[in-house]
């Protein structure tokens, strides 16, 4: 009978324990339900095509919306509409994009979700908004992939990077002659160009670059001189040399296939011609007169072996000479030019004299 009682006694306790218990969960305070993500409206980099200048608009809309209405208009003006997206699962959040749109100007995008299909009715949320330009979407100022000062062969690639795609390209070039070079290209990873089957004139050209997409063109690159001096299968086969070229009438301080400095020269006349060929060049020698401030022999060689060619490269007091053939074979400069050759070219280098 005691057991009885005493199991009896536990059944009640132990209820009474849970229904406690259950009173106590029920007046504990419930975790709140996670917010529901708020809308957005983007205009997503993979949509956006550079080729015809157009741009695609996503909106992140939450469950409970039937439709989408977008508008477009100037910043801070009142947009005009572009569509309305029927959203087919309400009950859901997801993405919604529109058609592809051409933009022609800053443009400011707006999107309001509705609770009732067709835009009708009080808007759910919104509105939200984006503002995109197309200079946001133009290449950015190339940078230039060669080293100025470059020797190029005449047919020759060039390099760039730029922070957007490009589709299009020119290239001024001043030298010479004036030329304008434009084509096609495209845009690797890294916003890497690379622009092919290159020719500018001979001699020496100052380039820069422009690169254009549908949205408009970059700034320009930074000036770049570059030199079309032939094959590099012309030139010695060393790393520092002074190349005399009677075709641009330029001497050229080259080293490492890199034109450190160039300087315009006067050559011989038809009668008195400047001799072609390999030379060493010589000390500075101060002179006077037709010489200039001063005269750097020329020699001809074979192994060590030196001697007199009876040539000099100098200065001269006819400075309306350079640019011309009108010495007596020598190579004339100006009198700045002669001491800058004088100061930076050391003895013994490699001259090379050629048509």
């Amino acid at each position: 009978m005691n057991v009885r009682r005493s199991l009896v006694v536990a059944a009640l306790l132990a209820a009474a324990c849970l229904v406690a218990l259950a009173a106590a969960l029920a007046a504990a305070p419930q975790a709140a339900a996670a917010p529901a993500a708020p809308p957005q409206i983007s205009v997503p980099p993979a949509t956006i095509d550079y080729a015809t200048g157009t741009v695609t608009v996503a909106v992140d809309y939450p469950a409970g919306t039937a439709s989408v209405v977008l508008t477009a208009g100037a910043p801070a003006a009142a947009g005009q509409p572009l569509q309305t997206i029927d959203i087919a699962d309400p009950t859901t959040a997801a993405t919604c994009t529109s058609n592809s749109v051409a933009l022609k100007a800053a443009t400011t995008f707006t999107a309001q979700g509705f609770a009732a299909a067709d835009g009708t009715g009080q808007p759910a949320w919104g509105p939200v908004s984006v503002t995109i330009a197309p200079a946001d979407l133009r290449p950015t100022a190339p940078s230039l992939g060669l080293p100025g000062g470059s020797l190029i062969e005449t047919r020759f690639s060039l390099a760039a990077t730029t922070g957007r795609p490009a589709t299009r390209y020119v290239i001024h070039a001043a030298g010479f002659g004036n030329s304008l070079l434009k084509g096609v290209c495209t845009t690797a990873a890294g916003g890497r160009v690379v622009l092919a089957g290159l020719r500018l004139p001979y001699g020496p050209e100052t380039v820069r670059l422009w690169l254009a997409n549908a949205f408009g063109s970059s700034p320009a690159s930074p000036r770049l001189t570059l030199f079309d001096l032939g094959p590099r299968s012309r030139l010695p086969k060393v790393a520092r040399f002074v190349l005399v070229d009677k075709r641009s009438m330029s001497l050229y301080d080259i080293f490492h296939y890199r034109v450190l400095r160039h300087y315009p020269v006067a050559i011989g006349t038809p009668q008195t011609p400047t001799p072609n060929g390999l030379f060493k060049l010589g000390k500075a020698q101060p002179a006077s007169g037709p010489w200039g401030p001063m005269r750097r022999p020329l020699y001809r060689f074979k192994g060590s072996r030196l001697w007199a060619s009876g040539f000099f490269i100098h200065g001269t007091d006819a400075p309306w000479s350079i640019g011309t053939m009108a010495s007596h074979g020598c190579v004339r400069m100006f009198d700045s030019d002669i001491r800058l050759v004088t100061r930076y070219v050391p003895v013994g280098v490699l001259v090379q004299i050629r048509p």
